[in-house]
């Protein structure tokens, strides 16, 4: 597909089929209040080759990423093939802490955290919107990118609690949002986005290209 659109013209072919991506934006705005241009969308195979991408083409060996204590991205062989440090956000029962945030950033000279702030695996802990602009205004003033992991929060009942994500409240293009289709609709449905800004979506677009040479 990304050669025959490369073929007529289409200059964003690299970062996957277009209708996917038009459908993943529409997806976005009407489900997440989230409106971004289909050119920061990036079609993947899932979450897994996103965080792959993120720690070996925006991180460097020895670079300290906080990630939230329980989570799933402490067994993620991705990190330490990268050999990124992982640090321990401390959680409640509304997500991580803007205290420990905070602790951790004095402490540390962290490059990136790692959040799955709606349903979060494996607590089920779903962060309030006051909490997710406190941690957003602390990470714009220490220049601390987010990736945000939005893997559940289709699984809502209702609306209550808000499942808006973060990137939806991000004016200043600090989060990187990845979601996948795999939890809803079963692991051998391997389709996946991740929204960021155009510099760094192509970049990793170009890493992705060089490993897969195209998608399904």
């Amino acid at each position: 597909e990304e050669a025959v659109l490369a073929e007529r013209g289409d200059e964003a072919a690299h970062l996957g089929f277009t209708g996917f991506r038009a459908t993943v934006k529409d997806f976005l705005r009407t489900e997440a209040g989230l409106d971004v241009p289909k050119e920061e969308i990036l079609i993947t195979p899932g979450s897994r080759q996103a965080i792959f991408l993120f720690t070996h083409c925006l991180l460097k060996p020895g670079d300290a990423v906080g990630v939230e204590a329980p989570s799933y991205f402490y067994s993620l062989p991705v990190f330490q093939a990268a050999g990124v440090r992982l640090y321990a956000l401390p959680m409640d029962a509304g997500g991580i802490t803007l205290e420990g945030l905070e602790a951790l950033a004095d402490r540390r000279r962290i490059k990136m955290i790692f959040l799955n702030p709606m349903f979060q695996n494996p607590t089920g802990a779903v962060m309030s919107t006051a909490r997710k602009k406190a941690a957003l205004s602390f990470c714009a003033k220490a220049h601390i990118p987010i990736v945000e992991d939005d893997a559940y929060s289709l699984l809502a009942f209702s609306r209550n609690p808000d499942t808006t994500p973060l990137k939806a409240l991000d004016s200043l293009g600090q989060v990187i949002h990845i979601g996948s289709l795999s939890s809803y609709a079963g692991r051998n449905l391997r389709a996946g986005w991740l929204i960021a800004p155009r510099g760094v979506v192509n970049t990793l677009a170009g890493a992705r290209h060089m490993m897969d040479a195209g998608l399904s």
